[in-house]
């Protein structure tokens, strides 16, 4: 490992199978697997640096996305209390068919952080029965939302991936 790189870890919904070493002068990531070989790629996860020296033609960061309402992050503190330890975003559209309250679903007593935990439930839920079953960077689960006096059922999917900085991240989105 280089001596000012810093040591990051996949995300693999639960499971930590490999160890990664960012050096950002150079755009390349070291990783180290648990059988201990070591590889070299470059950002784009590509051996051998054949990336290194093509030019960025744009970039949109997780921190814009935010910005423009494009991901609606979950507050830190109920994901930390619901047992999540990476940050939780979901994406505009599950927003809307999932948290979003309308007057009639905020007379009936609904509330989004009811609707969060819910979700939040379910996730953790579907990523416990998965245990054992080989490792995955994403999990499709199901939540049943109350819109008016209906019960809906809405299809999630959750992908923990890198973040801005290559720190795990989690963002839900509609499932396909």
């Amino acid at each position: 490992m280089l001596p000012d790189a810093e040591p990051r870890q996949t995300c693999l919904l639960g499971m930590k199978k490999q160890r990664k070493s960012v050096d950002s002068a150079r755009g390349v990531r070291y990783l180290s697997t648990m059988n201990g070989q070591h590889n070299e790629e470059d950002s784009m996860g590509n051996e051998n640096g054949f990336w290194s020296d093509a030019d960025v033609i744009s970039t949109y960061s997780r921190a814009q996305a935010i910005e423009d309402g494009v991901l609606v992050e979950m507050p830190t503190d109920l994901a930390r209390e619901a047992g999540f330890r990476y940050p939780i975003a979901l994406t505009a559209d599950a927003w809307e068919q999932t948290v979003s309250l309308s007057k009639r679903d905020e007379e009936m007593g609904q509330d989004v952080t009811g609707r969060l935990w819910d979700i939040m439930t379910m996730m953790r839920f579907t990523m416990r029965s998965r245990r054992g079953k080989g490792p995955s960077d994403r999990v499709r689960f199901q939540v049943i939302v109350m819109h008016g006096r209906r019960r809906r059922l809405h299809n999630l999917e959750a992908i923990c991936g890198p973040g801005d900085d290559a720190e795990p991240v989690i963002t839900i989105d509609v499932a396909a």
